[in-house]
C-alpha cells in the first residue's frame, strides 16, 4: 500500500506578494520529496483588514485541525505587524493540537525557520558608511509591533554604532512593509523637517525602497547621487526597475523547502532543530551606486564586490509578464461581463467547471453552508456551521464532475475539509479561501492553481463569491415567488418577446430553452446550442443609421426562423447577439442549416441592393446530460462563434 499523503495547511496573509511566492516555490519542490500536499489558507493579516470586509478571508483558518491536516506551517513574519507579539504568539499556539513550524519570527515552544538578517543588513549598511561616505541613514521600518522589525532595528542601531554614528530617533520612519504607508511616512518626514535630510534610506522590505525611490522622483531628489535606497527581500523585480533595487536575498524558497521538510520530519515523530536561521546575503546594484546607472544589464556585486550577472530569463520574464497578464486581464473580464444576468444556484453549478477551468485551474470544489452567516465585524475564530454541502465539484485530471442534487448529503468541514470522492489531493499546492460577500459567509473554495499569477487568482475567487451570493440570494427568491404566486401567462410571453424582432429574448431562452433542453435529456435526446453575432452591425449603424441597422437584425431574425424548424427555440440575447436551441440537431445538420443562412444572407443583400453584406457568425455546442446549463452551454457556444468571427476577419 502506498504510503499516506501527509496534509500540510500554510498560513499566509497574502499569496500574491513576492514573499508568500517564493515561500510556496519551496514548498511546492518540497511536496514530493515528503510525499505531501499542501494546502495554502491566505487568511489576510491578524488584527488588519484593509479593505471594509477583508477580515472574511479568516474564517477558512477554522478549517484547520488535526481531523483535516496532519501539520501546519505559520508564516508569522508577515502576520503580526498590527497586533502585538504576545497576541499573535497566542494565535499561532491555537493550532498546536496538530504539529506547527513557524516562519519568520521566533515563538516560544515551536520550531521556527527564519532569516538570519544580521550578516546581510550589517553588510549593507556598513557598505553604505564605509564604501559611499553615507551618515545620516533613515531606517524605514514596520511598526512597533512587529518582531521581525524590531530585530532588524537593533541590528540598524548596533551597526551604526560599530561605525562611530549616533543613533538619531527621529530617523526611524514606519512604512508598514506597506507601499502607500511608506509614501505617507516620506511626506510626513519632509513636512516636519523641511525637506529628506540623510543621505540613505535602509528599506526593511522591497516594496517600501519602491516607494523610497518613487518618492525621490516624484520630489526631485536623485537617486543614488542624493539619496541611496536599499531593500529587504530581493523579490524578482528588483533587478528589472529602474534604477535596479540594492537588496538582502533571504534565501526564501530554502527556508519555503525546510519548513515543509522540519513539518514532515514532527508528523514522522522525527527530533527536529528547534531554530534555524538561513543566513541574508547582500545584493549590490545601481540604487546604490555600485551599478552604474547606464548599465544595460542587470547585475548584481555580492559582499566581495564580485560582479554577478543575472539570468537571461530574468529578463525574458520581465519584458513578457504584462503580455501574459494582460491575456488573463481580458479572460477575467470575458467571464465578468458574461455573467451580468440574472442567476440562480442551477446556473452556477451549470457554469462552474466551465468557467474555472478557463481560468487554467483543473480541479476545484465548492462547498456552501446550509445557510449564509453573517460575520459582521473583524474576528478571531469562526464558528463553522454543522452542516454543509458540496454545490460542485470537477476534476478535469480524472474526467470528474459533480453538482449538488436531491441526493446530495450534508457533512461537518470540522471533521472534513472535503468528502473524500471529490477531490484527489496530490503532491502540489491547493488554495482553501473563504466565499463571503459583504457581511456574508457563504462557504469556501478549494481549488489546484495553474498558470494564472496569484492576483488574478485573488481576483477571480472574489468575483466567484460575488456571483454565489447572487446566485444564492437569486435562488431563495425564486422559491418564495414559486409558493406566493403563479405568473400570468400573457406578461409572461411580453417578458419573454424581443419588442423588434417577435423572437424571444434572452429571459425567454433562459427560461424555454432549458425547458426544451431538460425534456430533451428526459427522453434521451441531445442536440445544439447555437450562438450568432451578427457581422459588422456597429458599421452598419454608424455609415447607414439605426433604422438600417433595424432593418438588418430583422432580416437575420427571419432569415434564421426559415432555417431553423418551427420547434427550435430562437431567440434575439442582444443588440446584434441571437441564440438557438435545436433539440436533435447533430454537427452535420448544423454545417447544412449554416450553408442555407448564407444563401439567405448572399440573397438578401442581392435583392434589397444594400450597400453592405448581410452575415452572422455562428458556434455551436452540444448538449447532453452532463453538460445542460443554459448560461454555461451560452458561453461555450459563444467562444467557438468568436473564433469564427476571428477567422473570417483574418481572412478579409
Amino acid at each position: 500500500m502506498d504510503e499516506k499523503i501527509k496534509r500540510i495547511g500554510f498560513i499566509i496573509n497574502d499569496s500574491s506578494t513576492d514573499y508568500s511566492k517564493g515561500l510556496v516555490n519551496g514548498m511546492r519542490a518540497a511536496c514530493k520529496d515528503f510525499n505531501s500536499t499542501l494546502l495554502i489558507f491566505p487568511v489576510g493579516e491578524y488584527g488588519k483588514s484593509y479593505s471594509q470586509y477583508g477580515y472574511q478571508k479568516r474564517a477558512v483558518a477554522s478549517l484547520i485541525s488535526k481531523n483535516n491536516l496532519d501539520g501546519l506551517i505559520f508564516s508569522t513574519a508577515v502576520h503580526g505587524a498590527h497586533v502585538s507579539f504576545k497576541k499573535l504568539a497566542k494565535y499561532v499556539h491555537s493550532f498546536s493540537d496538530i504539529p506547527v513550524v513557524n516562519l519568520g519570527t521566533v515563538i516560544p515552544d515551536m520550531p521556527t525557520i527564519l532569516t538570519d538578517c544580521e550578516p546581510g543588513l550589517e553588510n549593507m549598511i556598513t557598505h553604505l558608511i564605509k564604501k559611499h561616505g553615507c551618515k545620516r541613514i533613515a531606517l524605514m521600518s514596520a511598526g512597533e509591533n512587529s518582531k521581525e522589525a524590531e530585530e532588524r532595528t537593533e541590528v540598524y542601531k548596533k551597526t551604526l554604532e560599530k561605525n562611530g554614528i549616533p543613533f538619531d530617533e527621529s530617523l526611524i520612519l514606519y512604512g508598514f512593509f506597506s507601499y502607500p504607508m511608506a509614501m505617507t511616512a516620506l511626506k510626513d518626514y519632509e513636512d516636519e523637517h523641511g525637506n529628506l535630510d540623510f543621505d540613505a534610506i535602509v528599506c526593511l522590505n522591497d516594496y517600501m525602497a519602491y516607494a523610497a525611490v518613487d518618492y525621490c522622483k516624484q520630489h526631485n531628489y536623485s537617486v543614488p547621487d542624493q539619496i541611496k535606497i536599499t531593500g529587504f527581500d530581493d523579490i524578482p523585480k528588483t533587478s528589472i526597475s529602474d534604477p535596479t533595487i540594492s537588496s538582502i536575498n533571504q534565501q526564501i524558497e530554502t527556508q519555503g523547502y525546510l519548513a515543509m521538510k522540519t513539518i514532515s520530519q514532527m508528523i514522522d515523530g522525527e527530533e527536529v532543530i528547534s531554530l534555524i536561521k538561513v543566513p541574508s546575503k547582500v545584493r549590490y546594484r545601481q540604487s546604490c551606486g555600485c551599478i552604474s546607472l547606464n548599465e544595460s544589464h542587470f547585475d548584481y556585486q555580492t559582499e566581495s564586490y564580485t560582479v554577478v550577472s543575472e539570468e537571461q530569463s530574468m529578463r525574458n520574464n520581465s519584458s513578457s509578464e504584462w503580455l501574459i497578464r494582460k491575456d488573463q486581464i481580458k479572460t477575467i473580464e470575458s467571464y465578468f461581463q458574461n455573467t451580468q444576468g440574472k442567476i440562480n444556484l442551477f446556473d452556477f453549478t451549470g457554469n462552474f467547471q466551465f468557467v474555472l477551468t478557463n481560468f487554467d485551474i483543473d480541479a476545484a470544489a465548492i462547498v456552501i453552508y446550509e445557510e449564509p452567516i453573517i460575520m459582521p465585524k473583524m474576528f478571531d475564530h469562526f464558528e463553522i456551521p454543522s452542516k454543509a454541502y458540496v454545490l460542485a465539484a470537477y476534476d478535469n485530471t480524472r474526467n470528474f464532475n459533480y453538482k449538488r442534487d436531491k441526493n446530495t448529503k450534508p457533512f461537518y468541514p470540522g471533521e472534513k475539509l472535503l468528502p473524500e470522492e471529490y477531490m484527489n489531493f496530490h503532491n502540489e499546492p491547493y488554495f482553501v479561501v473563504s466565499l463571503s460577500n459583504g457581511e456574508f459567509q457563504y462557504g469556501y473554495l478549494v481549488y489546484k492553481p495553474g498558470g494564472f499569477d496569484e492576483t488574478m487568482y485573488d481576483l477571480i475567487v472574489t468575483m466567484v463569491s460575488h456571483r454565489l451570493s447572487v446566485a444564492f440570494e437569486n435562488s431563495k427568491t425564486e422559491e418564495e415567488k414559486a409558493k406566493l404566486d403563479k405568473n400570468n401567462k400573457l406578461l409572461q410571453k411580453i417578458s419573454r418577446t424581443d419588442e423588434l424582432t417577435k423572437l424571444l429574448n434572452r429571459r425567454g431562452l433562459l427560461e424555454l430553452g432549458q425547458e426544451s433542453i431538460d425534456l430533451a435529456i428526459k427522453y434521451g435526446k441531445t442536440g445544439l446550442v447555437i450562438f450568432g453575432d451578427m457581422d459588422n452591425l456597429k458599421s452598419i449603424n454608424d455609415t447607414y443609421g439605426h433604422d438600417a441597422g433595424d432593418k438588418a437584425i430583422m432580416a437575420i431574425a427571419k432569415i434564421l426562423s426559415n432555417a431553423f424548424r418551427k420547434n427550435d427555440i430562437i431567440a434575439r440575447i442582444g443588440g446584434d447577439e441571437f441564440a438557438i436551441v435545436a433539440t436533435g440537431l447533430d454537427q452535420t445538420s448544423f454545417k447544412k442549416v449554416k450553408e442555407k443562412i448564407d444563401k439567405e444572407c448572399e440573397a438578401f443583400s442581392k435583392k434589397t441592393k444594400e450597400d453592405y453584406t448581410l452575415s452572422i457568425s455562428l458556434g455551436f455546442t452540444t448538449f447532453h446530460a452532463e453538460s445542460f446549463a443554459m448560461s454555461a452551454l451560452l458561453l461555450e457556444a459563444d467562444a467557438k462563434q468568436y473564433r469564427e468571427k476571428r477567422s473570417k476577419k483574418e481572412n478579409e
